[in-house]
């Protein structure tokens, strides 16, 4: 009896260091899943278009019914977009000679196409709603002085911008020609542009518009109105870089 059961002991013994290695062995699990990992939080794609340490309040998937996007609103009508509604207690425009707080604007909002994400509209403004401000116009009045001027939208660029939305501003910023800063409302698009002519070929622009912003100083033989001179849009290329500031009307 004594030997069987020394036999056990040894027998049991054996059985709880097998188990032991097997355990310290076994390849420890990997991924989302596994003790003491949280999964990755993938970032909001549509964060790419919100000023610096605002954030996105609500956020719904809707069928368009109507945009203001000369030329191109039509082409979206009873498409999903997606509607971000923004918030944030102002937004710093940056420089390396400034920096600049504008406590006005704390409210905005973002659609985008829900099936790609392109933008299709930026709106930024303050709590209570202001304007019509000089230089808004109805779509239809845009789209005609845009013909006049032989400039179109043609399409939405297939590529996400490589800018955010906040280092947009701050390039604006950093031009210098007018107080853009401390606007009432901002707008902005994303879009392919070309010369209202036949075979013109498109470029990839940032078009932002300024609303309500202190006027700028006139030049030249200038006798525009301060009214004329408090509204601007900026026209940039896809890598930021200015290259028209502009009062249209």
């Amino acid at each position: 009896m004594k030997k069987l059961a020394w036999i056990g002991t040894v027998a049991f013994s054996l059985c709880v260091s097998f188990i032991i290695a097997c355990y310290l062995l076994w390849p420890k699990a990997e991924g989302p899943d596994a003790p003491g990992v949280l999964p990755e939080k993938k970032a909001d794609p549509i964060q790419r278009f919100v000023p610096a340490d605002w954030f996105i309040g609500s956020s719904k998937i809707e069928v368009l019914e109507a945009i203001y996007l000369p030329f191109l609103h039509k082409r979206f009508v009873k498409k999903g977009v997606r509607v971000a509604q923004i918030e944030g207690t102002g937004i710093v425009f940056h420089s390396p000679k400034a920096t600049y707080m504008n406590s006005r604007l704390t409210k905005g909002t973002v659609i985008t196409l829900a099936s790609t994400g392109q933008l299709l509209r930026i709106e930024l403004s303050g709590g209570i709603p202001t304007g019509p401000l000089h230089g808004q116009m109805t779509l239809a009045k845009a789209e005609d002085y845009y013909r006049s001027v032989s400039s179109k939208y043609v399409d939405l660029p297939a590529n996400v911008s490589p800018l955010t939305f906040q280092e947009v501003l701050n390039s604006i910023y950093k031009h210098g020609f007018a107080e853009i800063e401390k606007a009432a409302r901002i707008e902005a698009v994303f879009i392919m542009a070309a010369a209202d002519v036949a075979e013109a070929t498109p470029t990839v622009n940032w078009i932002v518009h300024f609303y309500g912003i202190p006027p700028y100083p006139a030049r030249g033989a200038s006798k525009s109105s301060n009214e004329a001179r408090s509204y601007l849009r900026y026209t940039l290329d896809e890598h930021g870089d200015v290259l028209s500031a502009d009062s249209l009307p």
